[in-house]
């Protein structure tokens, strides 16, 4: 069997190997945090933290929706608005179950714009959330030692450009084995 020397594919190995380290780099920060790195980030004083921070705005947003309804800039229904407010701690605290058990006797309309101004509430919420454990996650993600990552990378890419070379070097025809061996 004949295989061409490494020389000869030198440009293929360095391509290989920029892509492996490229792939590698982008793998880490992709890859989503281990349960190790959550326990080490994401520590209880910061969960409350971050909680704390959900809760203001959900507060926020359905002070909101209270005053823009009184100044008129909000278009809600009195009495839509009057549950709303009878299930402030429901809304806020993000139990919807409890939320719902206590609107369902209500018409079916009143219930439809309760609910929509409660996940109104509960999508401020999250988004809070997320702003606050992003800059964290991205900590985590760049702690990871990069040199794994882009050695990792690189080794297999190598190893699957090593192996493309051999398998596409055992599939030559006969014409091609004759040329070598004139130089030979």
């Amino acid at each position: 069997m004949r295989v061409q020397s490494i020389k000869e594919n030198t440009k293929d190995y360095i391509a290989a190997g920029t892509l492996g380290a490229i792939g590698g780099y982008a793998v880490k920060n992709l890859l989503p945090l281990s349960e190790y790195e959550r326990e080490e980030f994401f520590t209880p004083d910061i969960m409350r933290s971050i909680k704390g921070a959900e809760r203001s705005a959900r507060e926020a947003e359905y002070d909101s929706i209270i005053v823009g309804a009184k100044e008129g800039s909000e278009e809600i229904a009195e009495n839509v608005l009057d549950i709303f407010k009878a299930n402030k701690d429901n809304v806020i605290g993000n139990r919807f179950r409890e939320l719902l058990e206590n609107i369902k006797s209500y018409d079916d309309k009143i219930q439809e714009s309760v609910i929509k101004l409660s996940k109104r509430v509960r999508d401020i919420g999250k988004d809070a959330r997320q702003a606050e454990s992003k800059p964290i996650e991205a900590l985590a993600k760049s702690s990871r030692p990069t040199s794994y990552f882009i050695l990792f990378g690189s080794i297999i890419f190598l190893s699957l450009a090593v192996l493309r070379n051999s398998l596409r070097k055992n599939m030559t025809t006969e014409d091609d084995n004759k040329k070598l061996d004139k130089i030979a």
